[in-house]
């Protein structure tokens, strides 16, 4: 799990340094903006700026991770991380979520939206959490299917 959290901000990094904004469509439903996708603060300015990361994956991030959907909150430099696993439950804007770690449950209110601040497409405004920050950025292209195809592109990557 580790490595597939470091792999999460890797991947986005990666994909921060490729891309470029695209227009969003005007048709696309905001709540389906949330899942499977990677969300940051910033992006780092330099390789020990630590950027706090949020992703909810809707599917078994593999044959040995916990069943059901999956997030994470992490906080990542290039040389240091830490992450917090959670299971979830979504209810339109409302994420009931536990975390087994440590049995701590929290309500969150998550109101993702189009948006063009800091040269991104999306934002994510979350309230209701001890862990990360209230607000998150995410671009098109960012999307974010399953744990395990995080792994494999952060491999790509390093190779």
């Amino acid at each position: 799990m580790v490595v597939a959290t470091l792999s999460v901000g890797g991947y986005a990094m990666y994909r921060w340094q490729a891309s470029t904004p695209v227009p969003t469509s005007a048709h696309e439903h905001d709540t389906k903006l949330l899942k499977d996708r990677l969300w940051i603060d910033h992006v780092p300015k330099h390789d020990r700026d630590k950027m706090q990361l949020f992703v909810a994956l809707t599917k078994r991030p593999g044959r040995q991770g916990p069943k059901g959907p999956v997030g994470a909150f992490e906080t990542v430099s290039a040389w240091e991380g830490h992450f917090e696993a959670f299971r979830y439950e979504s209810h339109g804007e409302e994420m009931r979520v536990l975390f087994p770690q440590s049995g701590d449950r929290e309500t969150l209110t998550v109101k993702p939206s189009k948006c063009n601040e800091q040269g991104m497409d999306y934002c994510l405004d979350v309230s209701g959490s001890s862990r990360g920050v209230s607000r998150y950025y995410s671009r098109r292209g960012w999307e974010i299917r399953t744990v395990d195809e995080a792994e494999a592109l952060a491999t790509q990557l390093a190779n």
